[in-house]
């Protein structure tokens, strides 16, 4: 192996695919890339050279061509999308892309369906190249290319090397000007807007690299950002073919965090990282031990994309991490030299950049401010994008102070735009936040602040003749916390943020009477500063503090806190967030706990910035907070996936196995089934079903106790959905209702009624569950998981020779984050990762005590995981009205739009749901344990359900995206008068913004079962009886 990586000869007007061809052809046995999985503590370094780059790339070339025809040089550009989790896999893909001919749209997988759609339609790509991951990103999309996944490198047959092409001169003089790679912008005013990087362009890029070899020289190379992102691309992709640096990749399912930024650099040294400024600022919070590591293993930290805030610079700098300041946009690649320090820069050097060779760099004045805006102009090297003429460049609505004693040192200043740019690089639009806020004549100007802050904030100009502050802010509060509906969440207002000006400095204006930002800003610089002071170190508390620390003290302070902030009483285990709980609340009950650490025997404590998510209810805060606080505290907080383990061993201890029975006691024929949560939609089917069988003698119904007799509520269930109430009331001989609280060992029944229950079922069916994807895990456990031990126990107790059959009905919530095959399959899962949220956890958690159960006490059981359920074919047709799709198809009809590109689906009516449990609870060949899967195999289109929806008695409702639906809802709701009722998706906007789309579950086994299961695509007459049902 040669001792120094060897460039190509000529770097400059080069294809994309050919440096790296003519790069690792040159160095085949040097290390590209270094791989290790970045959530365990002492991973493995997987190493992968430049000759198995190449191998791979060829290989996937071959293949793709199989399905896309290549493109040859000298005819018109085409397209090929990707759509990827950052990661060695993504490099070899792009590289075949670019063998190919194609020009690769590289799409991030941050951006909504509608956004990738209109990526896709703007760069007329021909097909989406995805990995496994991203599968679920794609489900809401519109657009009909073709997909294609993800090869497997470790199965793909070897074609060898790929050899340099060679290209006449007047033939690469014209391929160089076409795009390689497009990069798209982050769309925080609108659609993301593409920016083609020609094959001139890279190679200026990777020419800028010259100057700063030596610096960068056999140094790991670890990037922050994704290969997608300007940042990614300029320091992985355009390094590689000149500098060499094996790159570092960390296979992770969760975001980086500083934490695990320092857990993944612990298995190398002299690392140059390319850093968010967000996740410097966490290792800096985590004080000295975790900053010393840091510097321990870079030799330098670049850091771009938004401001880091000074305190942790310097912070960081002091102790020894040489950090500095990178500036490239995806218009200009990179910017700024990148040229390694010797150590650690002082005295604030770290925030000042110099501008790299190749462009001529304007900083023009900018009436009233001491910075200078910046404007590139074409050199040696241009700009992707020109949009300014005099110079003639591109105009980066960036400005810039130059060193007072260090001339050509500049530091970064500020945004030209309306656009705040916070810690965590989201983008707070200034002027939706104004334009809201100036619609209320008590307000005369605003103004937002929050760059380099994790939270943004504004200062309001009272209109004349209102009252003082605190009176002021109280008048106004109500139209802040309307705003907050409409604005995105990390663009929200807290009452902390939010400061009323001083008449004594008035806003600085223009002489068009617009505000003058910036002079305004500094005007209230101090409060500003002690607004953030205050929300982050504040030592005094409007509650009382307790006057111990313990975990019953500490609560009880908590109770007071959340409940006066949230405006109801919680109890210790509800789940925060469902309790009205968002992003911005969390950040004040986080201050309030600020106080209470100072007055601790342990006040440097450092609360997490999440610590609400990671304690979403008022018990488990307190747990983590005395065992923190509290020096004679044994209590141990510990991981959501240790909380799974120990909720699981916790229900699965002390079975009583089955032992012989008495085979001389007699039973009379037939099956006696319980079912819990009968009056619900499946359970009202099953129990019709369940009576029509003759072979039934007799079903419990078991349901929680209500004001209303449960019969009563039976009856309801049968009439709302159109269920024979005759025949109801001639088998109320064979049905038993019993009022059960499943939190109890004994059900919470009588000791006869258990015996009674005990002796006699054949099969028990637990399809009593509560709904609620907010709730964590521990606000499932009281009743749902411990139930399902109780139930466990009840049937092993069953005096009958042969254990009565188990049956519980899981969710495909359970199996959310399956990503492996193209569906999950019918089989037990150990492993945590694979769902995610409070609910999918505890039907996992439910799914591991049965299989523990079955081991080691010889339980019968099944575990049927269950899709999307649509109101029944028979009947009425009922779909419970509170579901998100009869909330659509409501909202939809009184707002006259429809939104028509949403994903096909795979419902499954309630009726044929509880044929397919029936046939699955008594399959006559079921093993000791069985899993099957309930979701129709076939989709329905979507559009053909809007259209439906459309037209519907006579109706000509107009067909809109999802996007413009929401934002009709979001403006109506601003309305006077506006009525809820009648668009009740106004209070699920959350869930249709970021509704989480689940995986395929295999269906092969249930259909060996049950047939019945294949129902086909929803017909247009069963979504009009679902609209006539709901009175549509």
């Amino acid at each position: 192996m040669s001792s120094i990586f060897q460039a190509p000869a000529q770097v400059r007007d080069q294809l994309m695919s050919e440096l790296f061809i003519q790069a690792g052809t040159l160095n085949l046995d040097r290390v590209f890339a270094q791989i290790i999985e970045g959530d365990v503590d002492h991973p493995t370094v997987e190493k992968v050279s430049w000759e198995q780059l190449l191998t791979h790339a060829r290989a996937i070339a071959l293949e793709l061509s199989k399905e896309i025809q290549p493109r040859d040089l000298g005819l018109p550009p085409r397209s090929v999308a990707i759509l990827a989790r950052n990661g060695y896999s993504y490099v070899p893909h792009l590289i075949a892309v670019l063998m190919n001919g194609w020009t690769a749209m590289l799409v991030s997988t941050k951006n909504s369906p509608a956004a990738i759609d209109h990526l896709l339609a703007t760069s007329a790509s021909e097909s989406l190249l995805i990995d496994q991951a991203s599968r679920s990103l794609i489900q809401n999309c519109n657009s009909s290319i073709p997909i294609l996944e993800f090869f497997d490198i470790a199965c793909l047959p070897s074609h060898g090397l790929p050899s340099p092409k060679a290209i006449a001169s007047e033939v690469l003089e014209k391929e160089i000007l076409l795009p390689a790679i497009y990069i798209h912008t982050s769309g925080s005013t609108g659609h993301p807007k593409i920016i083609p990087w020609s094959h001139q362009f890279f190679s200026q890029t990777v020419s800028s690299y010259l100057p700063e070899i030596e610096g960068f020289r056999d140094h790991p190379l670890y990037c922050l950002a994704p290969i997608c992102h300007a940042m990614g691309a300029i320091f992985y992709l355009a390094s590689a073919p000149i500098v060499g640096s094996p790159i570092i990749f960390a296979k992770s399912r969760k975001p980086i965090t500083g934490d695990a930024l320092v857990r993944h650099l612990r298995s190398f040294s002299d690392v140059i990282l390319a850093a968010i400024p967000s996740i410097l600022q966490e290792v800096a919070e985590a004080g000295e031990g975790e900053i010393k590591e840091l510097a321990k293993r870079v030799t330098v930290a670049f850091f771009g994309g938004a401001a880091l805030d000074p305190t942790a610079g310097d912070l960081l700098s002091a102790h020894g991490v040489p950090i500095k300041t990178a500036y490239g946009m995806t218009e200009i690649n990179i910017g700024s030299r990148l040229t390694v320090p010797k150590g650690p820069l002082k005295n604030g050097e770290w925030k000042y950049l110099q501008w790299r060779d190749g462009f001529k760099m304007h900083l023009l004045p900018v009436e009233g401010l001491d910075a200078r805006e910046l404007v590139v102009e074409g050199a040696a090297d241009s700009p992707a994008i020109i949009d300014s003429e005099s110079p003639r460049g591109f105009r980066t609505k960036d400005t810039w102070v130059e060193h007072p004693e260090r001339p050509g040192w500049w530091h970064h200043a500020g945004r030209m735009d309306d656009i705040t740019v916070l810690s965590n690089g989201e983008k707070t639009n200034n002027k939706q936040l104004e334009t809201i806020l100036l619609r209320d004549p008590r307000i005369q100007h605003v103004v937002v602040f929050g760059k380099g802050r994790p939270q943004n904030g504004i200062v309001v100009e009272p209109a004349p003749g209102t009252q003082g502050p605190r009176a002021f802010l109280d008048e106004i509060w109500p139209t802040i916390v309307a705003m907050n509906k409409e604005v995105p969440m990390h663009s929200r207002l807290i009452r902390e943020l939010v400061l009323v000006a001083n008449p004594g400095r008035p806003f600085a204006l223009t002489d068009k009477g617009t505000v003058r930002a910036k002079f305004t800003l500094a005007l209230y610089e101090k409060e500003i500063e002690a607004a953030y002071t205050n929300l982050e170190e504040s030592a005094n508390s409007k509650w009382e503090l307790p006057a111990a620390f313990d975990e019953g003290s500490v609560q009880n302070f908590l109770s007071n806190v959340i409940g006066d902030i949230l405006a109801c009483e919680v109890n210790e285990s509800d789940d925060l967030f469902a309790q009205g709980m968002d992003s911005l609340l969390a950040v004040r009950v986080r201050s309030a706990l600020l106080p209470l650490v100072k007055a601790s025997p342990m006040p440097s404590l450092t609360l997490p910035r999440n610590i609400i998510y990671t304690y979403p209810t008022i018990r488990s805060l307190a747990t983590f907070l005395s065992a923190n606080l509290d020096p004679s505290s044994e209590a141990q907080t510990i991981s959501e996936h240790d909380k799974v383990f120990r909720t699981v061993k916790k229900y699965s201890q002390g079975f009583v196995p089955r032992s012989p029975r008495d085979n001389a006691r007699k039973f009379e024929p037939g099956s006696v089934v319980a079912v819990t949560g009968t009056t619900g939609s499946v359970g009202s089917f099953l129990v019709a079903q369940l009576l029509e069988n003759p072979d039934i003698r007799m079903v419990y119904c078991l349901n929680r106790k209500s004001s209303k007799d449960t019969a009563e509520r039976q009856k309801e269930g049968f009439k709302d959905r159109g269920l024979d109430l005759a025949h109801f009331e001639d088998m109320s001989g064979r049905l038993r209702f019993l009022d059960v609280d499943l939190s109890k060992s004994d059900l919470g029944l009588a000791r006869a009624e258990y015996e009674e229950l005990r002796d006699n079922i054949t099969h028990l069916i637990h399809s009593a569950w509560q709904l609620n994807f907010n709730m964590v895990l521990e606000s499932f456990e009281k009743t749902h998981v411990a139930g399902v031990r109780h139930l466990i126990d009840l049937v092993l107790s069953s005096p009958r020779p042969i254990c009565p059959r188990f049956v519980f009905l899981s969710s495909i919530s359970s199996v959310s984050e399956y990503s492996r095959d193209s569906e999950v399959p019918e089989v037990s899962f150990s492993d945590p990762s694979i769902t995610k949220m409070g609910y999918g956890l505890s039907k996992f958690v439910g799914e591991r005590i049965i299989d523990n159960a079955v081991e080691k006490a010889g339980l019968n059981g099944t575990i049927i995981r269950i899709g999307q359920i649509s109101g029944g074919v028979s009947g009425s047709s009922a779909w419970t009205k509170t579901e998100q799709y009869p909330i659509m198809f409501m909202s939809s009809v009184e707002m006259g739009i429809v939104p028509n590109d949403l994903p096909p689906v795979r419902w499954i009516p309630a009726d044929v749901t509880a044929r397919v449990v029936l046939s699955q609870t008594f399959h006559s060949e079921a093993k000791p344990l069985e899993y099957f899967h309930l979701e129709n195999p076939d989709v329905t289109p979507w559009t053909d359900i809007a259209e439906v929806v459309a037209t519907h008695n006579g109706r000509n409702l107009q067909l809109v995206s999802m996007e413009e639906w929401l934002a009709e809802i979001k403006r109506l709701s601003q309305e006077p008068g506006f009525n809820a009722d009648k668009v009740p998706a106004v209070r699920l906007l959350g869930f249709y913004e970021t509704e989480v789309t689940m995986p395929v579950l295999g269906v092969e086994h249930a259909l060996e079962v049950a047939p019945e299961l294949k129902f086909g695509p929803i017909p247009r007459s069963l979504i009009t009886k679902y609209l006539e049902y709901l009175h549509l």
